[in-house]
């Protein structure tokens, strides 16, 4: 049993479990299952409705910032407005791009759990089905100048970069993006 504040990933504490015991078996054969079991679960946090309208980012970017410490807003303030804004406004304007669901709008999940020092950031929409994880953007050395990068994927490749985390699934119709950052490090 072990617990592990702020882990990456469930996935990854199962596979370094799973590691261990293999290294520990020193190459035995093995003489029953072996069995698993990672819970991952949220802290407490807030929630909010805003409307898929790229002009309301703002708004969706107050209220993240009002549910921060102290100490994660002094620390990470810019950074993570920034990866707010890039994926709401997306959201807002690919997401339900001629879909009469702009409605359904864009939730906001936001958590601080200065105990693991790790802000979770999730956005909900039940707009068409997108993985940002899942986006390659081709071709990029580090070395390009500004202005000769095309658009297209940076605004992800930037919100990559700034979090520790970034897990999307889709269940009942809706993209779930899942974002960690940790503070005070």
């Amino acid at each position: 049993l072990t617990f592990e504040s702020g882990a990456d990933e469930t996935s990854s504490s199962v596979m370094r479990m799973v590691d261990a015991v293999e290294a520990f078996s020193e190459g035995a054969e093995q003489a029953d299952d072996l069995t698993a079991l990672s819970l991952s679960w949220l802290p407490q946090g807030s929630w909010a409705h805003v409307p898929a309208d790229a002009g309301l980012c703002m708004h969706a970017c107050d209220f993240v910032l009002e549910h921060l410490s102290p100490e994660a807003r002094g620390e990470m303030e810019f950074n993570l407005k920034l990866m707010v804004e890039e994926l709401f406004v997306n959201c807002a304007t690919h997401a339900y791009s001629g879909s009469e669901d702009r409605d359904c709008g864009i939730d906001v999940f936001i958590a601080d759990d200065p105990c693991a020092h790790t802000v979770h950031l999730v956005l909900q929409d039940c707009g068409a089905a997108y993985d940002p994880t899942a986006h390659n953007v081709e071709g990029l050395t580090g070395t390009e100048q500004v202005d000769e990068l095309q658009p297209g994927g940076l605004g992800i490749l930037l919100v990559r970069k700034l979090s520790d985390s970034m897990r999307y699934e889709r269940v009942d119709g809706r993209n779930t993006l899942h974002i960690t950052k940790r503070y005070g490090r």
